[in-house]
């Protein structure tokens, strides 16, 4: 069985695998579900989008530019047994 420190390394391999350009990342919650039998982890981190093409100036461009980056909540589902990813889902915020 695994424990919840190699439960969260599984969950951060996965996360660096499906989502290029994480930055700040963040663990928020680790909880063993019995029922599934799965480790739900759950970080936060920075999606940096591609702002090359976005130029700092006025109005709606200077907004653009500002939230050219966005912070995303996810939560990774590991094998209790095995430690093998699962899956992702979006954060359900309380």
């Amino acid at each position: 069985m695994l424990n919840f420190k190699d439960a969260i390394e599984s969950a951060k391999k996965a996360l660096s695998e499906l989502q290029k350009g994480a930055e700040d990342i963040q663990l928020e919650e680790a909880i063993l579900d019995e029922n599934t039998g799965h480790y739900a982890i759950t970080f936060s981190y920075f999606l940096k989008r591609d702002s090359s093409k976005l130029q700092a100036g006025e109005g709606l461009t200077e907004l653009a530019f500002l939230m050219s980056n966005r912070k995303v909540y996810k939560t990774f589902l590991i094998d209790e047994k095995d430690g093998s990813f699962k899956g992702l889902k979006n954060y359900e915020m309380a």
